[in-house]
């Protein structure tokens, strides 16, 4: 969705003003009800109002584990990359010159993309995509070169897995980034869900004719966050990225 484009801030301040917006609807709603002679919908107004409570709550709650777990996957599989480069540099040392150097340099690049990728727009991620791509076969060429040269060499053989699970864990990691997102109908259902919700409780306030500025902007601030914190931890990037150290080693190790 576009809120993906606008840093958590203004996700913020646009949902809270969403939430208020739908609280006040409501609000004026109930009020004109209240004025109209001999009706008294206040009952079923707060037996609703409670119900779209409770499944509000329980969809929030689902949509943050789904991001929480996809947040961890993310994390677990930075590291899980940082390491297989790392194994992959330490057992490309006991290659033969210039296949040792030239792994080195593909592998120092390779890590300085991976870094500097979060901080890229479209553009400039598909070409750091294009230019993983490029490395990739280039290290997957010199394998196969050392491999028709030493076939039986076992170095050759523990080289190529390693290898093998660094390019795995770049499919893995690329896909939870791009594919593991909430989808874009889970969050239009969860934002009109909010719009009803807020606006039923506005509609029994209204009905009961009696608010507190207080309360209402300390329930729109609440239900603001909330789903703000569910974007930040939907994002690659941003108020809760993940941090980089293991990779951000592994580049010291390879230009050390």
């Amino acid at each position: 969705m576009s809120f993906y484009r606008l840093p958590e801030w203004a996700c913020f301040i646009a949902t809270l003003i969403f939430v208020q917006f739908s609280h006040e609807i409501g609000f004026r709603i109930g009020a004109w009800r209240r004025l109209k002679p001999g009706e008294n919908p206040e009952t079923a107004a707060g037996t609703i109002s409670g119900i779209m409570i409770g499944l509000l709550a329980f969809i929030l709650a689902f949509t943050f584990n789904g991001a929480s777990n996809n947040h961890d996957i993310r994390k677990d599989l930075m590291i899980d990359e940082a390491n297989a480069v790392r194994t992959t540099y330490q057992r490309s040392m006991q290659l033969p010159d210039p296949y040792r150097a030239n792994v080195r340099e593909l592998l120092r690049e390779y890590v300085d993309i991976r870094l500097k990728v979060r901080q890229l727009r479209m553009a400039g991620l598909k070409s750091a995509v294009s230019r993983i791509r490029t490395i990739q076969n280039d290290l997957w060429s010199i394998a196969l070169e050392l491999q028709k040269k030493e076939p039986n060499a076992p170095m050759m053989v523990l080289f190529t897995q390693s290898l093998n699970e660094v390019f795995d864990l770049h499919v893995k990691r690329y896909s939870a980034i791009l594919q593991g997102r909430i989808s874009t109908i889970i969050w239009i259902v969860l934002y009109l869900l909010t719009f009803i919700t807020m606006a039923m409780m506005g509609y029994r306030i209204g009905l009961n004719g009696i608010r507190s500025t207080f309360m209402e902007m300390s329930l729109a601030l609440a239900f603001s966050s909330i789903l703000v914190l569910i974007i930040a931890l939907d994002r690659p990037s941003g108020m809760l990225r993940i941090d980089p150290k293991a990779l951000e080693d592994v580049l010291k190790m390879l230009t050390g």
